[in-house]
């Protein structure tokens, strides 16, 4: 049988029953660029004799290099997907997203956005839910209604009023007095 081409072997284990031609190889890895080569022992042989012990069709060692070779048709996409979700403080999911690649005439389907958010690792953070709780603290007397609705003084700094605003923020409770 004849050389396909020359490929990288990279052999990580032995096998029984392996041809003495591949070193006793059990698991081969086929690649066809030598800077990805990561491996324990590098050896060179042709791409016959590699799918013929390893038990691949040859369409199949062709199709997997072609598909390597091919450019990631969405990849325009997904930096427009990674944008969208930044400029949005990462609060965006797959649907708001998908609405906004919509305004900026881009159609794709809710399911690839979501599959590209997936690969991407882009997760929309959701707002934590308050948990309820009925305990109100103990009840202290109602200060004496001095003012009587009359809010107008006569002098300044005669009658002093306020409105007073909780705010629950990580750190606990705020208030705010305007």
């Amino acid at each position: 049988m004849g050389y396909l081409e020359v490929v990288h072997v990279f052999i990580v284990g032995r096998s029984e029953g392996a041809s003495p031609g591949l070193k006793q190889a059990a698991v081969i890895a086929l690649c066809t660029r030598q800077e990805s080569a990561q491996t324990i022992a590098e050896q060179t042989y042709g791409a016959c004799e590699i799918l013929e012990e390893v038990g691949l069709a040859r369409s199949s060692y062709f199709y997997h290099r072609a598909r390597l070779d091919a450019g990631d048709k969405y990849l325009a996409v997904r930096r427009t997907i990674a944008d969208i979700f930044e400029r949005n403080h990462r609060c965006y999911g797959y649907r708001r997203i998908r609405a906004s690649l919509s305004r900026q005439r881009v159609w794709i389907s809710e399911k690839v956005v979501q599959r590209l958010m997936k690969q991407e690792r882009l997760v929309a953070t959701a707002p934590k839910r308050r948990r309820y709780g009925s305990y109100m603290g103990e009840i202290s007397p109602a200060p004496e209604n001095i003012v009587n609705r009359d809010f107008r003084a006569a002098v300044p700094n005669e009658k002093w009023l306020t409105d007073i605003t909780e705010f629950q923020i990580p750190a606990g409770k705020v208030y705010l007095s305007l």
